[in-house]
């Protein structure tokens, strides 16, 4: 736990061990009167797809005591054996720190910052918390996310602007008067009754 963070103040999570995340370092935004970090290794979401075909861990990161928009990013900091990677057939440069938020996953920028003692450790950085996959994600699996990720905003917009068409159509119809017949003349029946009785009359004497 930490307290009384500033805006531009950072705190470093450290000694974490209940997963392949080492440290996690808050910057804030705002000021933070006290929060707390919680790292541990999960299962993937039920209702989401494996983002790559290979994983090496889900990990879960919680914030609390704080809104999270008072966060302006964290660094994660996470280990990989450099047997695990011989074993898949991976290079470093194409491991990827990914999020899942909003049913989708998001491949985070994520660099290599050391090898040793059979290690590599790995630097990302997130705008946010929640559950996140260390996976082996190449260029075309990096870009096919990030398309996913733009299909999804874009679908997002379509969606909203086909709404608001339709609720624009709706107040059109609803605003303009429908067209009326207009009622017959028969306030001139009592004046032409008359009228015509005298004409018929005079028509008889003649």
């Amino acid at each position: 736990m930490c307290e009384n963070l500033k805006s531009g103040d950072k705190y470093t999570f450290s000694n974490i061990d209940r997963s392949s995340v080492s440290s996690v370092t808050i910057t804030a935004r705002d000021s933070v009167p006290s929060l707390m970090v919680t790292v541990k290794e999960v299962a993937r979401p039920a209702a989401a797809r494996p983002p790559a075909d290979e994983i090496y861990e889900y990990v879960d990161i919680s914030l609390y005591w704080a809104d999270q928009r008072k966060i302006s990013n964290a660094e994660i900091v996470f280990t990989i054996p450099a047997a695990w990677l011989e074993d898949h057939s991976v290079i470093p440069e194409d491991v990827r720190l990914m999020r899942y938020v909003n049913s989708v996953w998001q491949s985070l920028e994520t660099e290599v910052i050391d090898d040793g003692g059979g290690m590599y450790r790995f630097r990302a950085i997130t705008p946010g918390f929640s559950t996140f996959a260390i996976a082996v994600a190449g260029p075309d699996e990096y870009e096919a996310a990030a398309g996913e990720t733009a299909n999804t905003t874009a679908e997002e917009e379509t969606n909203v602007t086909a709404a608001v068409t339709t609720e624009e159509a709706t107040t059109v119809a609803t605003t303009v008067p429908a067209t009326t017949t207009p009622a017959a003349p028969l306030i001139y029946a009592p004046i032409l009754a008359p009228l015509a009785f005298l004409l018929f009359w005079q028509r008889r004497k003649n």
